[in-house]
């Protein structure tokens, strides 16, 4: 594989044309954080500050969540108070000066120790069909009453939360009674740290994937506390850059990325036969099944017994989405894994047909970052 550069470049004042190209470096900013790569979240960092900086504030807040959680909490609240106060449009003066404590707090990302279990909450509780069906009915007094006790099961709980900040969706069809008054009465009555209330108040502020993650902070913090955490440091994937970008930047999230893996589906022989064997179509399996063996791995995690069961509820969550037998999920990660090299060819032959870091999608001149 093509070795990755240290020292990308980028002019400072560069800006993103096009959508495509804002969620491929989306794309790669959250892929260059999990891996502790702070020169790529860097490079990626200033293109989306540049070019949409509200959007990018609001992003930092949602990987925070998803993928730092309680391996830094206090980084978590740090970065959704910052993205909380400068909610505003920016001083014209005062850009350069934002755009650099941007860049600082995408720096302590990237090294942070990752935590996830937010996110796989969030996930395997949207497989929950009954608890889903009983949540939707609930009045927003009952589903308060559901979020705030806390001998209730935490995907029932994390349901009523999404429902009362109105992030409980269902095929991008919102479900559920909305009512924040109720969230935040809820939250204030649990005896909680002020850090891990404001969390879960700013997330409801903004709604969305913020507040779809924030809400699973206050569930899992006593849970977590309980807990003998240890660091593990786990192995990355091999990763080469196409176009400027990680290559697992280039997945289901973007129109390359499926555009890629739906060549790399038929014509990968091994995960085809995979799918036959197993009844599943390879077609469906190849996106998620990427994204978990390469796309989602972090340098390093927190390691417990609670982040065990979080890590297989939304494994089994995530193969019951595609048809496939959690039993067998190992062996199809091995064999998206052996065959990177070949995924990579079919993204670089994609990347490639549109030039990413040309003047027809990056306006500005070629410099270094800083």
């Amino acid at each position: 594989m093509t070795p990755i550069s240290s020292t990308p470049t980028m002019d400072v004042e560069a800006t993103l044309s096009g959508p495509n190209f804002w969620w491929n470096t989306l794309s790669n900013l959250q892929k260059a954080i999990r891996r502790g790569d702070q020169a790529q979240a860097g490079v990626s960092s200033v293109l989306l500050y540049n070019t949409d900086r509200l959007k990018f504030l609001r992003r930092l807040g949602v990987i925070a969540l998803e993928d730092v959680g309680f391996g830094n909490i206090k980084l978590v609240s740090k970065i959704l108070n910052y993205a909380d106060s400068h909610k505003r449009t920016c001083r014209p003066t005062a850009h350069t000066e934002e755009r650099n404590e941007s860049l600082a707090l995408v720096s302590e990302l990237a090294g942070s120790v990752k935590d996830r279990s937010p996110c796989q909450l969030a996930v395997a509780s949207k497989m929950c069909a009954d608890s889903i069906a009983r949540v939707a009915r609930l009045t927003p007094e009952k589903c308060a009453a559901v979020y705030g006790d806390e001998a209730n099961d935490m995907t029932l709980r994390c349901l009523a939360g999404r429902s009362l900040t109105g992030s409980l969706s269902i095929d991008k069809l919102r479900i559920g009674k909305a009512d924040r008054k109720a969230f935040l009465t809820a939250l204030t009555k649990l005896d909680l740290p002020d850090r891990i209330v404001s969390i879960a108040e700013i997330g409801a502020s903004f709604g969305g994937e913020v507040a779809g993650l924030g809400i699973n902070i206050p569930i899992l913090y006593r849970l977590m506390k309980e807990e003998t955490r240890k660091i593990r440091v786990n192995q990355l994937p091999p990763a080469e850059l196409i176009r400027g970008l990680l290559s697992a930047s280039y997945d289901m999230h973007t129109l390359e990325g499926k555009y890629a893996l739906a060549a790399f589906a038929g014509n990968c022989t091994p995960l085809r036969q995979f799918a036959e064997r197993h009844g599943a179509q390879v077609k469906k399996i190849v996106g998620l099944l990427t994204f978990m063996s390469e796309g989602s791995v972090v340098d390093r995690s927190v390691r417990c017994s609670l982040t065990d069961e979080l890590y297989a509820m939304n494994e089994k969550a995530l193969c019951a989405r595609i048809g496939l037998p959690y039993s067998v999920l190992s062996e199809g990660k091995e064999i998206i894994l052996a065959n990177l090299d070949l995924l990579n060819r079919h993204r670089r032959r994609i990347a490639e047909a549109q030039s990413f870091f040309d003047t027809s999608n990056v306006k500005g001149r070629q410099g270094t970052l800083l």
